[in-house]
């Protein structure tokens, strides 16, 4: 048998054929559908993916002939992946007790690294707020991972803008157990910028939490190697609407200002790149993500090459964690799916720590079996998919190729624009960037309200009656506006700010504590003032006195605020406006509507379904008849039933033929009902005759559910 590269292999005989015969046959078998429509598909970082892609579509760039772990890094950071990723799940407890024995718990089941979020809020992202860990002291903490043995196992300490007190405390318990420090890994999850830019206002001012981040890289590069001393965080941009290309772009800019800000206080770019840690949300767009993911390697490695950081210092851990903006209150068991999808793509997109949100997040704080549930999503990916015993596992799809190199090249055009406008600091502050992630916010919502986007389980496919129902309260409660403007960030556990008030709290602690009021303004470094403030927790300081002193040190700063970036879940307007219609309905207001099929349903199944469907999202009760194959008993049906709303629905033919009469007979025997149509009628002349008729709405493809069903519901007195 001739092998397959000589002269007489049969692929010879069977040549593969060109691209010209393949849209030549795509065409004939569209029968005269619009190519552009049907096989191109636009995105939201307005990229229009073509329907095939091959060899020919990359541009020659060297990085697809780079192995895995070689710059640019665009095939992975490592050159091997054992780990495959560290399980990160965030801690949700926020009573000490109760924390210490989730973590002991998981830590024995597949949990691999112990992630507090000790900032009031949230993790770096516009998560749901919550309240924060109460750690007030390295005893505390050290009480906490009393089950992590912190040789070997990361610890997550995000504190939003602040470095220096999570850094103190994690350092006090290493000191406490007598491990060296150079033992330590994981990272203090401080952002300053992105903090800054959730919150609005930071209470110490920005200057002064880049300040305390200088001393933290300082302390971090003499003592803990291993350590991340500071973390840019693209949920932040993710969780306000941001699309994928400013995501990246933001991140980017992130990274650029802030080592700026370092370099100012004489932290050469190497030094601060090796302790960098960055992260980015994943939604539901599976392709979009991991291609997303893949060139977010080889842009950080662009920029910090060019800052001079060298190759060595390029490789940053990379922390993803699941979208919170995709989730639904409504059929919570859809965010399990939608989970699973996202950490699928973190996974093949190359992530180095996950994080997966419980499916009950949005209304249940620490729901023990959604965790597990999250967990185990990780660990089926891992050890039954085997997706860490690949490298690189989307390279060579062409598809993922070029869909990554148009949102890289994108992504940097972003980046530019924000430096053009004198980089992300002075974006923020004139409200540039605000503006930018809030126009595609909007539009996003948009796509959702009239159904361009499918969101299972909200604008379509909407859940059971009974489901429903039973969760209006949940949505009434938690999808109103999720302003991040609330209180300014004043610092970790049990910080007040005053003096008076810790030394009220100086009273109720044992012997041995350090006197009040701390002080360290003889601090002659940054590294001297970090040292001061880890022998301070070490003696046993609580966060409220280390807050105190440090702020004694930016007397003047009062903190500038710039409008904070809002957080918008895609279902929320969903959420609300079910929420209103539920409560309605259970007070006995009428919010029924019946479809009126002119024809048998089995000719115009699609248009039916769609027609229950789009009432059924906005928590309308939904009538079909009891006879849809006999249009004058559907009649009958539709004028005793008197429903609030009868939606006249059939195939394109039948309007013509019946729609009028019906809608007359309709408004006759009962003029305070509305009458609808569902789908659009080109013929001009036969849609006057049917608005003169009474039907008052067109149902078409692309309708605006939460205008209209909005619109409806306040006829009947309901305000979602």
């Amino acid at each position: 048998m001739p092998s397959p590269g000589s002269e007489h292999s049969l692929l010879n005989d069977f040549p593969p054929p060109g691209m010209d015969s393949w849209l030549a046959e795509a065409k004939r078998l569209l029968k005269g559908a619009s190519f552009d429509k049907v096989l191109r598909t636009p995105l939201p970082e307005d990229i229009v993916l073509e329907p095939i892609y091959r060899r020919e579509d990359l541009p020659e760039t060297e990085a697809l002939d780079e192995a895995p772990g070689s710059a640019p890094f665009l095939r992975g950071s490592r050159p091997w992946r054992r780990p495959a990723w560290w399980i990160a799940q965030e801690q949700e407890a926020t009573e000490l007790q109760e924390a210490a024995a989730t973590i002991r718990s998981e830590l024995s089941r597949g949990l691999q690294v112990v992630h507090l979020v000790l900032d009031e809020g949230d993790s770096g992202g516009n998560r749901r707020p919550t309240t924060r860990l109460a750690v007030e002291t390295a005893a505390e903490l050290d009480a906490l991972l009393q089950t992590a043995a912190l040789e070997a196992t990361p610890v997550f300490l995000q504190a939003g803008a602040h470095s220096l007190e999570p850094l103190a405390l994690l350092a006090a318990v290493a000191r406490r157990r007598g491990l060296d420090p150079s033992h330590l890994q994981g990272a203090i999850g401080a952002d300053p910028l992105g903090s800054w830019a959730r919150r609005g206002r930071l209470s110490a001012g920005l200057d002064a939490a880049f300040d305390q981040l200088a001393s933290t890289v300082r302390w971090c590069e003499a003592h803990a190697p291993g350590l991340g001393a500071w973390w840019c965080h693209g949920e932040v941009w993710h969780e306000a609407g941001a699309d994928a290309v400013q995501e990246l772009g933001l991140n980017l800019a992130c990274v650029a200002d802030s080592l700026r800000q370092l370099q100012e206080r004489g932290i050469e770019p190497r030094v601060a790149a090796h302790h960098l840690r960055w992260s980015f949300a994943v939604a539901s767009t599976f392709f979009t993500e991991v291609a997303k993911l893949r060139i977010a390697r080889s842009l950080l490695f662009t920029l910090l090459d060019a800052c001079g950081a060298g190759e060595e210092a390029a490789v940053v851990r990379m922390h993803v964690s699941t979208s919170h903006r995709t989730k639904s209150l409504l059929d919570p068991h859809t965010n399990l799916l939608r989970s699973a999808t996202e950490a699928f793509s973190a996974a093949i997109g190359g992530a180095d720590s996950i994080h997966v949100d419980g499916f009950t997040r949005l209304d249940t704080v620490n729901d023990s079996f959604a965790r597990r549930l999250a967990r185990f999503q990780q660990i089926i990916l891992r050890e039954e998919a085997h997706l860490g015993g690949v490298l690189d596992p989307a390279g060579g799809s062409w598809y993922i190729e070029r869909l990554g190199w148009e949102l890289g090249r994108r992504a940097w055009s972003f980046f530019q624009e924000v430096e053009k406008e004198g980089g992300l600091r002075q974006a923020l502050r004139s409200g540039w960037v605000q503006k930018r992630i809030h126009d595609k916010a909007l539009r996003r919502r948009d796509d959702a309200a009239c159904g361009r986007r499918v969101l299972v389980g909200v604008n379509g496919y909407p859940p059971p009656e009974g489901l429903a129902a039973a969760r209006t309260q949940a949505a009434d409660d938690e999808s109103r506006p999720e302003a991040t403007t609330g209180p300014a960030d004043t610092g970790l556990a049990g910080t007040t700010g005053t003096p008076a008030a810790d030394d009220a709290a100086r009273q109720q602690r044992p012997d041995g504590f350090p006197p009040l009021p701390l002080d360290f303004s003889q601090a002659t470094s940054p590294l001297a003032l970090a040292e001061r403030v880890v022998d301070a927790a070490a003696a046993g300081a609580t966060l409220a006195s280390i807050d105190t002193a440090l702020r004694a040190l930016t007397v003047g700063d009062d903190g500038e605020e710039i409008a904070a970036l809002e957080a918008i879940r895609e279902a929320r307007d969903f959420e609300v406006l079910r929420a209103a219609t539920g409560k309605a309905r259970s007070d006995g207001v009428d919010l029924s509507v019946f479809v009126l099929t002119l024809q048998a349903p089995a000719s115009f199944m699609a248009r039916f379904d769609f027609t229950v469907a789009f009432f059924q999202t906005g928590g309308f009760e939904t009538i079909v008849p009891d006879a849809p194959d006999d249009l004058e008993a559907t009649m009958e049906e539709a004028t005793r039933r008197r429903a609030f709303v009868t939606v006249l629905c059939g195939p394109d033919a039948s309007y013509g033929e019946h729609a009028e009469d019906c809608a007359r007979r309709l408004k006759a025997s009962h003029p305070e009902g509305v009458v609808a149509l569902a789908g659009a009628v080109a013929d001009e002349e036969l849609r006057q005759r049917l608005q003169a008729a009474g039907v008052e709405f067109f149902i078409e493809r692309w309708t605006n559910r939460i205008e209209l069903l909005g619109e409806l519901a306040r006829r009947k007195g309901v305000k979602p």
